[in-house]
Formats: structure tokens, sequence, C-alpha cells
């Protein structure tokens, strides 16, 4: 890819990403609402990331090293530790993980670092050649891959509160959109801190009531970012959604 601050900013060091208010999943995680910087010679975020893409950057003379130290000492840190006692995530561990063959251990990996690959494919009910080409999996890499994420379901053994940052505000959310996403293989966390962390100064924080024998995968074991805590939602839900107190709920049908 050619890069197009040669073209925008001479002085420029490091970029960020800004996303649309409906952006997807890979844009929301990516952008953090314009928290995270990137090295200006490191084009493997820059825009456009997938097939009509309308995300934006911003530039900076400083390095992404000195612009990620200047928002840390803005914000509260706690907003990116994780705030679960090693008591409670032991007990996580206990009810939840489970040993996975390796193949699906693999496709764990590949969805912690980016769900927006095998989600453009269940958006678009199934796999398609123009989606195909731009991910470089054939459709039976696709099929293994969605298999091995079914076969890795398990039930939620009680009530929970699970949690997810989306970047933008409680009053730019589009309901509409939010319940179409929880659709999809929804990454969530249950631990409030990191869905807060995600969604930054300016998002919001999806707040799931999860039922008891709701299904999803406990990607934590083998996952790329173990602290995050997540629990990845199974597809087909039907939730009902309304905010309350600068939160969005979420409770199934």
């Amino acid at each position: 890819m050619e890069n197009n601050n040669i073209k925008i900013n001479l002085r420029a060091k490091s970029y960020n990403v800004i996303s649309n208010s409906n952006c997807c999943e890979q844009c929301e995680n990516i952008s953090k609402n314009g928290n995270q910087w990137f090295d200006i010679n490191d084009l493997s975020y820059f825009p456009p990331l997938h097939p009509n893409c309308r995300c934006t950057t911003t530039y900076s003379t400083k390095t992404a090293v000195e612009k990620v130290g200047e928002y840390n000492t803005t914000v509260h840190k706690s907003n990116y530790l994780n705030s679960l006692s090693h008591g409670k995530i032991s007990r996580l561990d206990n009810m939840y993980e489970k040993s996975q063959p390796l193949e699906v251990q693999e496709t764990h990996k590949i969805f912690s670092k980016d769900s927006n690959m095998l989600n453009d494919f269940v958006k678009a009910e199934g796999w398609n050649e123009e989606l195909g080409n731009y991910w470089k999996i054939s459709k039976f890499q696709y099929d293994l891959m969605i298999n091995n994420f079914e076969r890795s379901l398990t039930s939620l053994k009680e009530p929970t509160n699970l949690y997810k940052g989306i970047s933008f505000s409680t009053k730019d959310a589009d309901l509409n959109i939010l319940r179409n996403d929880m659709n999809t293989f929804s990454s969530t966390s249950f631990d409030p801190a990191i869905a807060k962390g995600y969604a930054g100064k300016n998002g919001a924080v999806l707040v799931i009531h999860a039922l008891k024998h709701t299904n999803g995968v406990y990607l934590r074991q083998y996952s790329h970012y173990p602290k995050h805590m997540e629990f990845t939602l199974g597809r087909n839900n039907h939730p009902t959604i309304f905010i309350k107190n600068n939160e969005i709920h979420v409770y199934w049908d």
C-alpha cells in the first residue's frame, strides 16, 4: 500500500484511525475512539480496512509512543486494567476452561486477533467469492473455522452480566445496528473495566444480561489477549435493547 502520509503531511510520525459511528467491530476495536496511535510506517491499520470501510485518519508530528503516553496520562488507568479479583478469574477458569484440539485453538487465536473476518461472512450469510478474496480464505477454510467455533461452544452455568465497549455514545447509538451485531459471534467480557477501556472517554458500554445456558465461547484460554476475559456469544440471538443511565442494556427475548 502506498504511504498516503507523503501526500498529506510530510512531517507526520504517527496516525490514528477515526471510525464511523456505526462502524464494524474490526474498525471499532482498532479506532478505540481515536485513542490508538500507530507509527506512520506501519500501514497494517491504515484505512480502508475492508470493503466499504468509511474510517478516516488524523496525523501527529509526535511518535505513536509519545501520543499513547499523552493519552494514558489523561484517562484513568483503571479503564485499562482488569477489575476482576484473582479469585473471580480462577473461578471463571474452573467453570469454563476445557481442552480443545489444536485446530480449534488456532481458530480461537485468529478470532481473538480479528473477529471481523469470521463475522463478515456471518453477516453475508455464508462464504462468498468477494469476501473470500479479501480475507484470502477458501470456502473450505471458512467452513472449517465455523465448525471449530460451533463445536467449542459452551453454556453459561449461571445468569451473568457481560460487557462490551463501543466507540460511540448512547446518543449516537443505532439500536437496530447493535441488535443485528448481536446475531454474529459478538465479543464480550466478564470484566466491565475492559469494556470501559474499549469505549474510551466518549463511548458507551453494553451491559448484556445473559441468562443461564446462554451459548458462547470462553475465548480467554486460547486468546492472544487473555486479560480481556472474553466470552464470545454464539450466533442467532434475539435481544431486546434499551438505554438507561447512559448504559445500553441487552436482554434476551
